[in-house]
């Protein structure tokens, strides 16, 4: 049977060693009908010269006029392919060879509109210690934009990314959340392997990401019956991440444990450590109640 061309998106911003191993990564895999299309944010680190100067059949390139926002690069990239299938892959990202073939046989009828792969945190079996920022998405459970691909039919039916409406680095659950809505099916490829490039966190990146849970009350405002088809755990539709409440309160008895451990460890940045015992822990939660009471959505 024929196979589906499919189109791969790689989003970029300031990243160029990475962005290389991804794309070599890309190239080198096995499936025979495919189109690549790399969309530069307006990047500072020599990214658009770098793309500028490239000369490949396979590659296409978009070099954004201004500095756009994730969601808005991505759009851009799906809106210029020519695949039936769109493959989204981050540019910190490494795809296995079999990923997309893994992906593109998922689309099994009409009616799947979109597939969830695998992202597993630097190799197979990697144990990392905080501060790692530490990727993983087991079992394809989460729709993750750093490996997921939909039918272009279906992203040109529902809308692209909202980085707009929702602004809290959760863009790529809210349009799956927004595509199962629509009546469009969904599968699971563990087999559909990326691998996410080390990375660290930094104090001020970890307290930006605070906001993130922000998201949840617009979810459940917009999708009351779907919006936990992705998870995360929020006992009785009401309580999101218990976890987090029994971690505060336990935390003077936690505290000196996680600091000896975090020594242990032989790591050295105590700023970016402060920064979620319990800095990050007590935002979030700030600006969950806060997200929730604007939009009158009970979930704390």
């Amino acid at each position: 049977m024929e196979k589906k061309k499919v189109s791969i998106i790689i989003p970029t911003y300031n990243r160029l060693p990475s962005l290389k191993e991804c794309l070599l990564s890309v190239l080198e895999n096995d499936y025979p009908n495919l189109e690549i299309i790399i969309v530069d944010d307006f990047s500072t680190d020599g990214t658009r010269e770098y793309l500028q100067n490239m000369k490949s059949e396979r590659v296409k390139i978009i070099l954004n006029e201004k500095n756009l926002g994730v969601s808005e690069t991505r759009n851009a990239g799906w809106k210029m392919a020519t695949g039936e299938v769109v493959a989204f892959i981050d540019d910190d990202c490494r795809a296995e060879k079999s990923w997309l073939t893994e992906l593109e046989k998922e689309f099994v009828d009409e009616k799947i509109g979109f597939v969830i792969g695998n992202t597993i945190y630097f190799q197979e079996n990697y144990h990392g210690n905080f501060p790692e920022r530490l990727v993983n998405n087991g079992k394809a459970k989460w729709p993750g934009a750093g490996n997921i691909a939909y039918r272009k039919k279906t992203l040109e039916k529902i809308g692209g990314f909202d980085g707009i409406n929702f602004p809290y680095a959760n863009e790529d659950t809210e349009l799956a959340i927004r595509a199962f809505s629509a009546g469009w099916k969904y599968e699971r490829a563990e087999n559909a392997k990326v691998f996410h490039q080390k990375a660290f966190w930094s104090a001020k990146a970890l307290l930006r990401s605070a906001h993130n849970f922000s998201a949840w009350p617009l979810l459940k405002k917009k999708y009351p019956k779907n919006f936990q088809e992705f998870g995360p755990n929020i006992s009785l539709g009401i309580f999101l991440d218990l976890t987090d409440y029994l971690a505060l309160l336990f935390l003077p008895i936690l505290l000196p444990i996680l600091t000896i451990r975090y020594f242990f460890y032989g790591q050295k940045e105590w700023k970016v450590f402060f920064a979620k015992w319990p800095c990050w822990l007590i935002l979030k939660r700030i600006y969950l109640w806060q997200e929730a009471f604007k939009q009158k959505s009970l979930i704390i």
